[in-house]
């Protein structure tokens, strides 16, 4: 993952700037959350709304277009997906470079899909089918795509979970050290094993709460998908365990929620056994590698508030409750069974 030293660092006025003088469009720009790049919503005089992404310096620039080219993928073999597309550059390109500080970004301008981000808003059992049901037709479209980017390792890929064991030392209190190692644990028992056997493909790889969009009148409804900056090609079943891991969040009866969204994905993409015996490890280990980034990230972003620290205690609990479950009864609940 790129440094803090090479993270943008553009104003708003550089912001609305750049996007007149590289994609023609005059507007208004407002500095969006974002963890390791930097991204601001340009307000269009003509009323159209974009988001205009600055990537870290240290970003693979093979990796970034090969985001554009799922992206462009997806336009052309699923238009109906609610996703962003790609906007051309005057002179043509889609990623075009610009420098700041003595190093080089690539940018890139993508148009806004309307509604909320899903977290900040109430979610219901019919939401969280409809995030299953989309993911699935997500992956059903990416399952063509021929993703050429070489392996980057990301942490967030859940076949490279080994990589949270050096952050087990940050976890400030044992339990939840030792929760980490149960995950790591469980997903060598259960995920290592069955990994060449798990269909492999491209997949959004974070379907979180804020990646999600819904509209205010129809809250039962997925009105976009956004941020691509995860995407990987890895094990399909990542997809479904990391969008019911983060519905979670909050619920009282965190296997119901997750199960919501899993049996969503199975109305489009039925599961083979082997993802479907792998979830409770994966939904585990993905709230373990979550945590053991925010314990890092406490290290070294001290104050930083791209985490919701809200959500924290019902992590925890969840992964209090499928480590310490039977892993048949576990699986079973998850799946409706």
């Amino acid at each position: 993952m790129a440094g803090p030293a090479t993270t943008p660092r553009f104003l708003r006025a550089d912001a609305e700037r750049l996007v007149f003088e590289l994609f023609a469009v005059e507007g208004t720009a407002e500095i969006l959350s974002s963890e390791r790049d930097q991204n601001f919503r340009i307000a269009a005089a003509d009323g159209r709304a974009f988001v205009f992404k600055i990537a870290n310096a240290a970003e693979d620039r093979q990796a970034l277009a090969g985001q554009n080219a799922l992206l462009l993928h997806l336009a052309a073999t699923a238009p109906d997906l609610p996703v962003p597309r790609l906007v051309e550059a005057a002179y043509g390109s889609a990623m075009p470079l610009v420098s700041a500080g003595g190093q080089t970004h690539a940018a890139r301008l993508l148009t806004c899909l309307p509604g909320e981000v899903a977290a900040a808003r109430p979610r219901s059992a019919g939401f969280r089918r409809q995030v299953g049901r989309v993911a699935a037709r997500l992956d059903r479209a990416l399952a063509t795509f021929d993703w050429r980017v070489p392996d980057q390792g990301l942490i967030w890929d859940l076949k490279h979970a080994a990589r949270l064991r050096p952050l087990l030392d940050r976890f400030e209190a044992r339990q939840h050290r030792l929760l980490a190692e149960r995950a790591l644990g469980l997903f060598d028992a259960v995920v290592a094993p069955r990994l060449g056997r798990l269909p492999a493909q491209a997949i959004h790889n974070d379907l979180n709460g804020n990646n999600l969009l819904v509209e205010p009148g129809r809250p039962d409804a997925v009105a976009g998908i956004i941020d691509f900056g995860d995407a990987v090609h890895s094990a399909r079943v990542f997809e479904v365990a990391v969008a019911a891991a983060h519905q979670t969040f909050g619920q009282a009866d965190p296997l119901a929620a997750a199960a919501d969204v899993i049996g969503g994905y199975c109305e489009v993409a039925p599961l083979t056994e082997d993802e479907a015996v792998s979830l409770p490890a994966l939904i585990l280990t993905r709230l373990a590698v979550r945590m053991g980034v925010i314990a890092g990230r406490r290290l070294t972003h001290p104050g930083s508030t791209h985490f919701d620290p809200s959500v924290e205690a019902s992590v925890w609990r969840t992964m209090e409750i499928v480590a310490g479950g039977d892993p048949a009864a576990v699986t079973a609940r998850l799946l409706g069974r």
